[in-house]
C-alpha cells in the first residue's frame, strides 16, 4: 500500500449539517493530527468513500429524511 493510499484510508468523514458542529469536529481532529473532511450530507460522504475513508462521524441530523428533499 502506498503512503497516499494509507493516508486516504485514515481520513475521517464528518457529516454534521447543522451549525458549526462539522467545523468544530474537524478542528479538534486536525489538532489531534487526524485527517478529516467535512461533507455537507450523506450523499457527499458516499462520493468521498471512493477516495478512501477510515471512519465516518455523522450527527443525528444527517439522517433526517426532511433534509434530503
Amino acid at each position: 500500500m502506498s503512503a497516499a493510499n494509507a493516508a486516504s484510508d485514515e481520513r475521517i468523514l464528518i457529516v454534521a449539517p447543522l451549525g458549526a458542529d462539522a467545523e468544530n469536529m474537524r478542528d479538534v481532529l486536525d489538532r489531534a493530527g487526524l485527517p478529516a473532511v467535512v461533507c455537507p450530507n450523506l450523499s457527499a460522504a458516499a462520493l468521498e468513500l471512493a477516495h478512501g475513508c477510515g471512519a465516518i462521524i455523522a450527527t443525528e441530523e444527517a439522517f433526517d429524511p426532511a433534509r434530503h428533499r
